[in-house]
């Protein structure tokens, strides 16, 4: 995990090496957690990228504005 703040952004990152996360697997309606992520990044001006490989992890990246554009 790696948290990092600059002048203009926040941002989070957490990789794991597990078994990935299947396509399949976000897009279903039990993965309501993904889409809070998501939604809740996008109220702050942020986004999530969500990136996966069968057995190689996946990598959720975060990224925030520190200051709302106008």
């Amino acid at each position: 995990m790696e948290l990092s703040v600059n002048d203009e952004r926040v941002s989070l990152e957490v990789i794991d090496n597990g078994v990935g996360n299947r396509r399949q697997r976000s897009e279903r309606q039990e993965s309501l957690g993904l889409l809070g992520m998501h939604e809740r990044a996008l109220l702050f001006g942020g986004e999530v990228k969500i990136t996966g490989t069968a057995g190689h992890g996946t990598r959720v990246s975060v990224s925030i504005p520190l200051r709302q554009r106008t």
